[in-house]
């Protein structure tokens, strides 16, 4: 897929990983600074990348996650300066959403999302907010530094409402979730309708000023950098 869209598409760096196992993503180092924003949607029971950001360079993260599984984690830890805890979810608008928990697979693997997926069962209502709503509310009206997203699905509609501009970050880290999205089309893992969405969501970016800095070996877990010229 990323061959197809050319040299053009490409941000030459060399990236820098943070955090642990699948938890693991890649950022341009060079965008971030002690004074940096990151927002991080979707930290599970995991926040090792936004713990190895904040002691890497001195920045703040604001981390959500809508699930009580993962606030009780959170605050089962030991306090991180410069780490602060939301349960919210990432959304085009502020709603409360439905989470559909969908049979393991694995013992290791058992995806919640608001993807309308008819193998799934709701067994939880959570708060979605926008980015806009959120940047509004903390303050902050100058472009984020990083936006990493981990939301289960929830990441396509989120780009998809985000116009010709994109969203309001130097930076964005995440893993898009194209089986998921196969189940909301179409019910079968194998359909391509979920690869389709999420080519149409990275050229989205693309067209809207970011670059790829990184694609992970299975495809899903990519990084975009809006470079300085076109901010």
């Amino acid at each position: 897929m990323v061959e197809r869209l050319g040299a053009d598409a490409q941000f030459g760096c060399e990236p820098t990983f943070h955090g642990t196992g699948g938890g693991t993503y890649a950022v341009v180092e060079e965008l971030l600074t002690p004074g940096s924003v990151v927002y991080s949607f979707g930290v599970g029971a995991d926040v090792t990348f936004e713990t190895s950001l904040i002691e890497s360079y001195g920045c703040r993260v604001w981390a959500f996650d809508p699930t009580a599984e993962s606030a009780a984690h959170v605050a089962s830890l030991e306090t991180v300066s410069g780490l602060e805890f939301h349960q919210f979810g990432l959304g085009s608008c502020d709603e409360s959403r439905t989470l559909n928990t969908i049979k393991p697979r694995s013992p290791n693997y058992r995806p919640a999302t608001i993807l309308d997926v008819d193998r799934g069962h709701g067994d939880q209502v959570i708060m979605l907010r926008s980015l806009d709503s959120l940047r509004t509310e903390f303050g902050h009206d100058d472009t984020l530094d990083l936006v990493k997203i981990d939301a289960e699905g929830a990441e396509y509609e989120f780009l998809e409402s985000q116009g010709s501009d994109g969203p309001a970050c130097r930076q964005i880290a995440l893993e898009f979730h194209p089986d998921l999205a196969s189940l909301d089309v179409a019910s079968t893992l194998l359909d391509p309708a979920g690869w389709e969405r999420t080519e149409a969501a990275i050229v989205g970016l693309l067209r809207a000023g970011f670059r790829i800095a990184h694609v992970s070996d299975r495809g899903t877990e990519f990084t975009f950098v809006r470079p300085p010229s076109d901010s």
